[in-house]
């Protein structure tokens, strides 16, 4: 926990309750699989998002989806930015040209992710060069040499409207 606390320049007792608050957050979707086949009657079964996938490369983790709809910074987002906000720290989320996520796989948030988003949106803790990067992958996510002046306004446009109005803001 020392290195995880020099690195995201937070308390060692702070790490400790986040890492319980994430766990939290794990056991919450795993107890929701449960009652989403529930709901089903149990007939069905529902899609294990790690089989296939070798015990030693599974990710303990959140669900991205379930991750965006708890973790108040990005509730407050509007959906588009919540996912580039998402994408910027490394997860691997697939989204079509309207930014709505599109089927195939079930990215999850490891605990240094959550850790690092933490740090990012949360507690402002994060080095210089880590807000850098952030905000760099968020408006470049491709590394383009240039980015196109009408996707700069529409992703700066949907970070200052939020999640609370469908309609343009003053600044669009």
């Amino acid at each position: 926990m020392a290195s995880y606390s020099e690195r995201y320049q937070l308390p060692v007792d702070l790490i400790n309750e986040l890492q319980m608050e994430f766990n939290c957050y794990v056991e919450m979707s795993k107890s929701r699989g449960d009652a989403n086949l529930q709901a089903l009657g149990g007939q069905e079964q529902l899609p294990d998002v790690d089989e296939g996938i070798p015990l030693s490369q599974r990710v303990h983790g959140i669900p991205a989806a379930q991750f965006r709809r708890s973790f108040q910074p990005l509730k407050e987002k509007h959906p588009h930015v919540a996912l580039k906000i998402l994408a910027a720290v490394g997860a691997r989320i697939k989204v079509d040209d309207d930014g709505r996520p599109l089927p195939g796989g079930n990215p999850k948030i490891a605990f240094a992710k959550y850790l690092e988003l933490q740090s990012l949106l949360k507690f402002f803790t994060a080095a210089k060069e880590d807000y850098i990067d952030f905000w760099l992958k968020l408006f470049n996510p491709y590394s383009l040499p240039e980015i196109p002046r009408g996707e700069l306004e529409t992703t700066l446009e949907l970070l200052a409207r939020g999640c609370y109005t469908q309609d343009s803001t003053l600044i669009s």
